[in-house]
Formats: structure tokens, C-alpha cells, sequence
């Protein structure tokens, strides 16, 4: 399998390998300097490949391997990482809490809800290429800001507050471009949908 950013090799991809059947994984490696990694010798089955980077996903889908070579089976998979951030000239913003009202039904306190400051959660903007990295955190204010940087593709890390309130670690991948307009952004902790509680970024 080959991983690229931007169509360049991404070296150090985390790929792992399951069996439907088992908690363990069958297969963990991490990409070379060309962006592949190399996975011979697997039985006839059912597997689950994932491909992760700095905690953003770059594929992850199921296939068969069968026990006789075929003209219409792959031979390699590709995946492309950082397809899908946001454009900033610069990384500041703001971590929240959205918190519902309190005395009344259940529908009038989810209908009635409001939005406070997140304060001490630790920002962290790393170079996904060479693994610079900067750190701020969200003051009182739930704001926080960042040093300017050189352009390019980096990921933004933020996790923990000084309030206790618990969220899942938020990675989101930001391309740096001193041309965008764009250089805030807000940060919402709530739950996923999914039983998970983690920041929504605002995307608009």
C-alpha cells in the first residue's frame, strides 16, 4: 500500500491489519520513506486495513484475500492523507463548552442551553511533514493563539482544560496559507452522537 500527502510519499503512517475474529491486530508496520508499506503472506480471509497519521485517518475499509491469485484482484492500495481541512492564514480561536439550561423539562433545558469558556486546554500545532511544533493554551477566556508559520499542511492537537471536563483528544488538519482570510476558529465540546464527547470545530 502506498500513502501520500499532497502526491508526495508519507513516511511513518501507522497501518494495522485485523481478522474480523480477533482483538489483536494480525499485521502493524508504519510506512518507509516512499510511503509504502509492504503486507505479504496473508491467509485466505476477511481483513480490516487502517491507515492512521498524527490521529487522522488516511483510509480504512475491509477486504478478502483469496486462496487463488485473480486478473481482477488488487494488488496495492493507495490512500491519500490530509484531503480534508480547513485553510488559515493563521491558528487562533476559542475552546467552549456548550452547557444546557438547568430548571426546567428536558426539551426547554436542551432549547435553552449556552456556551462558556473552556480555559487550560492545551493547543498544539505540529508541521505534518517535518514535525515542527507549537504550543499554546486556552486562557480564561477559553482563547488561545498561535505563532505565525511557514505554509504548509499541519495538524491541530488540543486536549485537557483546567475545568476537569473530559473530551475525547480533537485532531484537525489545517493548511496553513498566508493568502486565506481565514485565522479563527471555535472549538465546542459535546457529545458526538455516538457516546463520545468531543470538540466540534466550527467549519462555516
Amino acid at each position: 500500500m502506498v500513502v501520500k500527502l499532497e502526491k508526495h510519499p508519507l513516511a511513518g503512517v501507522s497501518v494495522e491489519i485485523r481478522t474480523p475474529a480477533k482483538d489483536q491486530p494480525y499485521f502493524t508496520g508504519l510506512t518507509d520513506a516512499t510511503g509504502k508499506a509492504r503486507i505479504r503472506g496473508l491467509p485466505t480471509g476477511d481483513y480490516w486495513i487502517s491507515a492512521t497519521y498524527m490521529g487522522i485517518s488516511a483510509g480504512y475499509h475491509c477486504f478478502h484475500v483469496l486462496s487463488n491469485s485473480s486478473l481482477r484482484a488488487k494488488g496495492h492500495l493507495n490512500y491519500k492523507w490530509g484531503d480534508y481541512g480547513m485553510s488559515m492564514r493563521l491558528v487562533s480561536g476559542n475552546v467552549r463548552e456548550w452547557q444546557p439550561g438547568t430548571g426546567g423539562t428536558v426539551l426547554w433545558n436542551l432549547s435553552h442551553g449556552r456556551t462558556v469558556p473552556l480555559p487550560g486546554a492545551a493547543v498544539e500545532l505540529r508541521n505534518a511533514r517535518t514535525q515542527e511544533s507549537f504550543r499554546s493554551k486556552s486562557d480564561s477566556e477559553g482563547g488561545f493563539i498561535l505563532p505565525t508559520v511557514p505554509d504548509g499542511v499541519y495538524v491541530l492537537h488540543v486536549e485537557g482544560s483546567s475545568t476537569g471536563a473530559e473530551y475525547d483528544p480533537t485532531n484537525l488538519v489545517i493548511f496553513i496559507n498566508h493568502t486565506a482570510t481565514r485565522q479563527n476558529l471555535t472549538l465546542t465540546r459535546q457529545e458526538n452522537g455516538c457516546g463520545g464527547v468531543w470538540l466540534r470545530p466550527d467549519w462555516k
